[in-house]
């Protein structure tokens, strides 16, 4: 029923601010529901206080404190899903709300996560056979004949509600539509209102993926589509069922992947700016300090509101005044992390086509994953883009056609010249170049670069 969240809390208290922030984020993104900082006339909403959690918030911060309630919030959401929830959708004679009469009600049940048996549809008999236009039954495929027999609109919804019970209720844009015009009917009939708990998969597949088709013809296989020549409300629900199920799959992959991770230094500012001590919040400090120095999670700009421009600095002040405490392994990922990006930028330098199924062909072959452990017992095989940087006592170059040290993107040879030359630089004392005359039946010329050289045939 857009039943909001709203904020209680002091606008100068930075540790407030950051909280708040934080819950905002985590709700409107994570579960569509709105929070609000003050008042709405236009919105219902639930009070939360940070102001009566800072009294009881004990050794912790505020931050910290919703940060915790945001992971059980998670935790809870990854239960959730696979409890029980019916999907619905109606057929009505118009798209417009305070006119429109039901035509069919169809409902499916999903359970852990699948689309059972369990199942309702029935057609509505709405006051006149006039109620169905040419274009309702063009779209829908329901006539007269279909519903002329059918329950009336009172008999069909009790039923629909005996079906529902108080399980929650799941619909592709019934927020806007399905629910507020069987509201309006039941009211009108002095019938029981349907479960105030609803999720609405439009705002969700909005959410995850904003800017794309989010309409449910758009969610749907090629399959589907075929089976979907008419709108009929069992149909729909049984599809908008499986539109849900892979929704609920990739938020929860989503949050697997982020598990609230990114709001780490907003917590840790929060810390520092209380000066807490205890080993439990000095652990949060470091944690927050390492993900900022390592530009991962939300910035504290990002998280403050833009009022409170001084108190950002002072938040980012005292958290960069955190001792860094180093760990060989962010310096072993990082040297990855520096490789990848030398080899990518080598490779958008020579090379026509930037696809990345180009770019992966190319870095398998030209990044060496033994050069660590070559030693004198062991020849190490790679390429020059791997070797740059090294230097050992014999090398040999080997395939040195004409054809294979110029790339086709070098238009005056200048950059394959270049590559050329540090693999030669890397033999301390004995370089061996070879190439071959013929390759498959056919004639080969040495490298063009050799030629530079002046050397003995």
């Amino acid at each position: 029923e857009s039943l909001a969240i709203r904020v209680v809390f002091d606008a100068n208290n930075v540790d407030h601010v950051l909280a708040s922030g934080m819950l905002k984020r985590t709700l409107e993104a994570g579960f569509v529901t709105a929070v609000l900082f003050e008042e709405s006339a236009e919105q219902r909403s639930i009070p939360f206080s940070l102001v009566d959690l800072d009294r009881q918030a004990g050794q912790f911060t505020c931050t910290a404190l919703v940060y915790r309630l945001c992971q059980r919030l998670d935790e809870r959401f990854d239960h959730s899903r696979h409890q029980r929830f019916i999907v619905f959708d109606v057929e009505a004679s118009s798209t417009h709300i305070p006119t429109a009469e039901l035509l069919q009600i169809g409902a499916v049940v999903v359970e852990n996560g699948r689309v059972t048996d369990q199942r309702f549809s029935t057609f509505v008999r709405p006051s006149e056979s006039g109620a169905i236009s040419p274009e309702i039954q063009r779209i829908t495929g329901i006539s007269w004949r279909d519903v002329a027999t059918a329950p009336e609109p009172a008999t069909a919804l009790a039923a629909f509600y005996d079906f529902v019970g108080d399980t929650p209720l799941v619909g592709h844009n019934i927020d806007a539509y399905d629910l507020p015009l069987i509201r309006r009917i039941s009211e009108k009939l002095d019938l029981p209102t349907p479960s105030r708990f609803s999720i609405d998969t439009l705002k969700i597949r909005r959410r995850l993926h904003p800017g794309e088709p989010a309409s449910l013809e758009a969610l749907l296989t090629p399959e589907e589509k075929q089976r979907r020549r008419e709108h009929r409300a069992d149909l729909d629900a049984c599809l908008t069922a499986r539109v849900f199920i892979d929704l609920m799959i990739e938020i929860g992959s989503e949050r697997r992947v982020s598990s609230l991770g990114h709001e780490l230094p907003l917590v840790a500012a929060s810390v520092a700016l209380k000066g807490r001590t205890d080993p439990d919040n000095v652990l949060l400090q470091i944690a927050g300090r390492r993900a900022l120095e390592l530009g991962q999670g939300i910035s504290l700009e990002a998280g403050l509101a833009p009022m409170l421009s001084q108190a950002g600095a002072e938040a980012e002040d005292a958290l960069r005044a955190v001792e860094l405490v180093t760990d060989p392994e962010d310096a072993h990922w990082q040297r990855i992390e520096q490789k990848w990006a030398d080899a990518l930028d080598i490779f958008e330098r020579t090379h026509d086509q930037h696809d990345v199924p180009s770019f992966l062909r190319w870095f398998q072959l030209a990044v060496s994953t033994n050069v660590e452990h070559a030693d004198e017992n062991r020849v190490a095989m790679m390429s020059i883009h791997a070797a740059k940087g090294r230097e050992w006592p014999v090398v040999f170059m080997l395939g040195s056609e004409d054809d294979q040290y110029v790339f086709s993107s070098d238009l005056d040879d200048s950059e394959s010249r270049r590559m050329f030359y540090v693999g030669m630089t890397r033999a301390q004392d004995v370089l061996v170049v070879t190439h071959a005359g013929r390759v498959n039946g056919r004639p080969k010329r040495p490298s063009r670069f050799l030629t530079d050289l002046v050397l003995p045939d």
